[in-house]
């Protein structure tokens, strides 16, 4: 799952469980609405693993996008174009 490692220290995301603990709830890690990765990790993990997993990472309130497009950009600092090509931080 993309993460921007500003934020999050990547020695703290070492497995999937854990974007489930308390500190990544809300807003601090983005997942698809297209289920296309947890789909194709099924055959390791199973059908039931990937259900338990995928509601408790619901209940993570993450930011929720379509594309990776979407996903790379959010990631990015957020900065945003004002007036021609003059950038602005957001706050």
């Amino acid at each position: 799952m993309p993460y921007n490692r500003k934020l999050i220290a990547p020695e703290k995301v070492r497995r999937w469980e854990d974007f489930l603990k308390p500190e990544f709830k809300g807003n601090k890690f983005i997942v698809d609405i297209r289920p296309k990765t947890q789909s194709d990790l099924v055959p390791a993990v199973g059908l039931e693993w990937m259900m338990d997993y995928s509601k408790k990472l619901a209940a993570q309130q993450p930011v929720w996008v379509r594309g990776g497009t979407r996903i790379l950009t959010s990631i990015q600092p957020r900065i945003r174009a004002s007036r021609g090509d003059r950038l602005q931080r957001r706050r």
